[in-house]
């Protein structure tokens, strides 16, 4: 009849086999450490969103007075509640501290800093910088004149 037979396994082949297996095991850390990191990307500052909030009237270096600077990005490999802390500064002084909670892995978010009862926003030096606690993901400088 038919029986089963134990394959035997040599010093060459066991050896061959562990290094597969452990070429295996760093592949997949290396793939999920890397997979799993959060990431930002297509972060812009514009004045006006479209109908299909897309941003238009993107902001440079410099812009004209406006009564509004939307800040726009992607973001992904979030951790579902996890916390962005978005800080604008207007002359080197720190005028705003939003705490912003990520509700999917991924997405698009949208922030506003708006200028009081409509008027415009004051001439001078900005800055907003995207952070998870300590950490500095993106800043952006401009200056409106």
């Amino acid at each position: 009849m038919f029986g089963l037979t134990k394959p035997k396994i040599n010093k060459k082949n066991s050896t061959i086999i562990k290094i597969f297996l452990a070429f295996c095991l760093l592949f997949f850390l290396v793939y999920t450490t890397s997979s799993g990191k959060f990431r930002l990307g297509n972060v812009v500052l514009c004045r006006n969103l479209d109908k299909d909030a897309v941003p238009i009237d993107i902001v440079g270096d410099e812009m004209k007075p406006s009564d509004r600077i939307i800040l726009v990005f992607d973001y992904s490999h979030a951790n579902v509640g996890q916390t962005l802390n978005i800080a604008w500064y207007y002359n080197d002084k720190q005028i705003t501290n939003d705490q912003v909670k990520l509700n999917r892995t991924e997405g698009q978010r949208r922030l506003a800093l708006l200028s009081n009862n409509g008027a415009t926003l004051p001439k001078g030096a900005y800055c907003v910088k995207i952070s998870i606690g300590d950490k500095l993901l993106k800043q952006i400088s401009f200056v409106i004149s």
